[in-house]
């Protein structure tokens, strides 16, 4: 069960994101370059603590990270709600 603290990390970070970059793009493809970004920090945490580096600080640090991706993919849920697409590319059919 997703607890209230978890819903409330991640609605700070669609907070953030709405502050520091407005609305996501329409375009589905410019926002999945933003969740590949994140979940990328994601991983990289990951590897960290698989390496040796179980600190309470790299925990934080993939706590915010698994909040921020979570907070991406809400957004682009928005998105789609405002009518987003995926351009299809020139040329291919």
């Amino acid at each position: 069960m997703i607890s209230n603290y978890q819903l409330m990390m991640v609605e700070e970070e669609i907070g953030k994101a709405e502050a520091k970059h407005g609305l996501l793009s329409i375009d589905l493809m410019d926002s999945l370059s933003v969740l590949a970004e994140e979940f990328g920090e994601v991983a990289h945490c990951i590897r960290d603590m698989r390496e040796g580096d179980t600190t309470s600080e790299t925990r934080d640090l993939l706590y915010e990270e698994l909040a921020q991706v979570a907070a991406v993919c809400f957004r682009m849920m928005q998105s789609m709600e405002d009518g987003a697409y995926v351009k299809p590319l020139v040329g291919m059919s």
